[in-house]
């Protein structure tokens, strides 16, 4: 298989490194006017769709749909993988032409992989409250980039906490049900020389009727990136920074941490997924409902 990534920020590097080390592909060219060997500086510039089989969207969050349009207009039978989120704001565009997923490549951390497995197995049942909580210092986010030129602090360009860790939504309901009832207030917060929001928090309800929080925010000087969950029986904390599965109940706590966990695995195991499997891989209408719930804050916060 040929793949082409569109775009070559850091997202766009990391899967460059990580195709050319899978061996379903034979061959990984990139478009991008920010990199010396792209095969061409603009994707309007490109004509040879047929060529390849894999399409990576690796641009900037606010051109996702214009550059996903395109690629849907220009060629069939392709498989299409979008960094998340898949949009910047709600978007009206039916997928007909090609197989689109969404780039959520925490679904493949294996801690939430093992609770997955267990929620699907009813071996974690009678859950009274998940509370889901993601913060970090947005100038630590990238080595060498001032983070005020990041996209990330630009709100026209798709910045901002309820886009970048969108995550979070995803996850919610890719292990707990879609969300079906949600209350929030996004905020800039900070004194953090940027102009998108740097705080979400909100609480809701999934199909499954298990009632959440969700906290994230770009200021917090200690990195915290955790799932907590009461049961009638037990409580459990997810921890996908410190890769520990911590569970307790009236007696006990044990405590498993996992060893030389290494992100890439997870981009690793996605791209595998969307190319053979889609076990777990986020597709087009599974990513157009954490688009709903993204707009649905959005709107709300206007």
């Amino acid at each position: 298989m040929k793949a082409l990534i569109i775009g070559y920020g850091s997202i766009g590097k990391r899967h460059f490194n990580i195709l050319k080390n899978i061996p379903l592909i034979s061959k990984v060219d990139i478009i991008s006017n920010h990199y010396d060997n792209s095969i061409c500086k603009s994707i309007y510039e490109f004509k040879d769709f047929d060529y390849y089989d894999y399409f990576i969207i690796a641009s900037k969050t606010y051109l996702h749909y214009e550059h996903l349009c395109y690629i849907e207009n220009n060629t069939k039978n392709k498989i299409i993988l979008c960094e998340k989120p898949l949009f910047h704001e709600k978007k009206n565009l039916t997928i007909k032409n090609n197989n689109v997923y969404v780039g959520y490549n925490l679904r493949y951390h294996s801690l939430i992989e093992k609770l997955k497995i267990l929620l699907s197995k009813n071996h974690l049942s009678d859950i009274l409250y998940v509370d889901v909580l993601c913060e970090s210092y947005l100038p630590n986010w990238r080595k060498n980039v001032d983070y005020r030129d990041s996209y990330s602090a630009k709100k026209e360009e798709g910045g901002g906490v309820l886009l970048d860790l969108s995550h979070e939504i995803d996850y919610i309901q890719f292990l707990f049900g879609k969300i079906v009832e949600i209350k929030s207030f996004q905020k800039k917060l900070s004194n953090l020389e940027i102009n998108s929001d740097d705080f979400l928090i909100a609480i809701g309800r999934t199909i499954k009727n298990i009632y959440f929080t969700l906290r994230l925010n770009y200021f917090s000087k200690k990195n915290n990136r955790k799932i907590s969950i009461n049961t009638n029986d037990k409580y459990y904390e997810i921890d996908l920074f410190e890769n520990r599965w911590i569970e307790v109940d009236l007696v006990n706590e044990t405590t498993n941490k996992l060893i030389q966990f290494n992100i890439d695995e997870t981009y690793y195991k996605m791209h595998y997924d969307v190319l053979q499997n889609n076990e777990y891989s986020c597709d087009y209408n599974q990513a157009l409902e954490t688009m709903r719930v993204i707009s649905q804050i959005q709107e709300e916060n206007l």
